[in-house]
């Protein structure tokens, strides 16, 4: 899990305490942990302690001037972003600036006395974007890490599907879940092949619940970070039928101050007839409580758009890895064809069809051609961690508003 993120930190050098006031009040107001100094010596001394992100550093100071607080800085290797201040002239600020520069110091601008609310905000805040976006990566790497050291028990990744049609300003993303355990002989069970292990073991609902728990815990962990995707989770036949499951759903996502509209529910069966009368009562019960659903459909999605008004569905699935796969593969024309219909009359009907195992280059061509809503796969996203899949967030990787090949973060 994401620990709590320190704050960042900034280190006030200078020798006006009403100065040092004001600079602390603005720089508390965004969230950071604040120390001033008087003295430039004493500034030297708290560096080595306090390690700050920034410094804002006036160039007069009582007991040293700023070019040789810069020469000190240097030999510490304070990585720092400096803010030089002073009532002076912008050439000297200027010429200041260059020095520390070619002392290799990351001069990151000047301000003129008297300094505005306005003129901090504006140096301050892009930094600290930057620095919280650096801090996720850094405690992700770490996680990764972790990860890799344990190795064993419960793991979700989520592969992204990413909308081509949506409209300007869209920025949903939706997050397929891919559960997986590491059993104790090191053997990695995939998503179907842990459920069926679950089963077998007649533990298949403790399993989905703890999915749900993990799932829903990383929800509430990337709102904090004003992350909000939709997350698809899926779910084998046998397990709609336990009358338990709605209240067991329900409940937890309450538990985390979130809505089942965050959670969308994945079929693994390809076609929703399979689904025997207790199962659709527990579906109906889920659907109830706002949970939406989505099934595959084969052979063009016909019989599963002739039955939609009996067995309501949100969402349709297309599996284009089977067209690649095909040993039968229908003309290219035919099969744009087939599948921008299935588009066009489910889009009427209120469903959405989402483009699944977009592996290749090829099959991502049609995937557009076809027009389908959403679209996931290798070719579009790689599957990535919790604590990945935030800093992907972060760095602005889900905020295209039509679909591109990105590389994995």
């Amino acid at each position: 899990m994401i620990r709590a993120m320190s704050k960042p930190r900034l280190l006030i050098v200078d020798d006006d305490p009403a100065i040092c006031d004001f600079l602390r009040t603005v720089a508390t107001e965004l969230d950071m942990d604040v120390v001033d100094a008087t003295m430039a010596s004493e500034a030297l001394g708290i560096v080595d302690s306090f390690k700050p992100n920034i410094i804002i550093l006036d160039l007069c100071m009582p007991d040293m001037d700023a070019v040789e607080v810069i020469a000190r800085l240097a030999e510490k290797h304070c990585d720092a972003s400096i803010v030089l201040v002073s009532g002076m002239d912008q050439r000297t600020l200027s010429s200041v600036q260059a020095l520390g520069r070619e002392h290799n110091l990351n001069m990151l601008t000047t301000l003129t006395k008297p300094i505005t609310i306005e003129a901090l905000e504006d140096v301050l805040k892009p930094l600290l974007e930057k620095l919280t976006i650096l801090g996720v990566e850094a405690e992700a790497t770490e996680e990764v890490a972790a990860a890799k050291v344990g190795g064993f028990g419960l793991t979700v990744d989520y592969e992204p599907e990413m909308g081509s049609l949506q409209p300007p300003g869209f920025s949903k993303t939706c997050l397929r879940a891919l559960p997986s355990i590491r059993l104790d002989s090191g053997i990695m069970l995939s998503e179907r092949e842990s459920f069926a292990h679950a089963k077998a073991s007649e533990l298949g609902e403790a399993f989905f619940k703890s999915v749900f728990i993990e799932i829903s815990a990383d929800l509430c962990r990337w709102a904090a970070n004003g992350f909000c995707p939709k997350i698809v989770l899926g779910i084998p036949a046998f397990l709609l039928e336990n009358n338990h499951l709605p209240q067991v759903m329900e409940s937890n996502i309450a538990s985390q101050g979130l809505t089942s509209e965050s959670v969308l529910l994945e079929f693994f069966e390809s076609d929703s007839s399979r689904l025997n009368a207790r199962a659709q009562e527990v579906l109906s019960r889920m659907r109830l409580k706002g949970f939406k659903t989505r099934t595959v459909v084969s052979d063009g999605g016909e019989a599963a758009l002739l039955g939609v008004d009996s067995l309501p569905i949100d969402q349709f699935i297309v599996d284009l890895g089977t067209y690649i796969n095909s040993k039968s593969e229908l003309p290219d024309i035919e099969t744009e064809f087939l599948y921008s219909s299935l588009n066009s009359v489910a889009n009427r009907k209120g469903i959405e069809v989402c483009a699944i195992n977009v592996n290749t280059r090829q099959v991502y061509q049609l995937a557009q051609q076809c027009r389908f809503n959403l679209i996931r796969g290798s070719e579009v996203h790689a599957a990535l961690s919790a604590p990945e899949a935030l800093s992907a967030h972060l760095t602005g990787h889900f905020d295209s508003y039509k679909l591109d090949l990105i590389e994995p973060v």
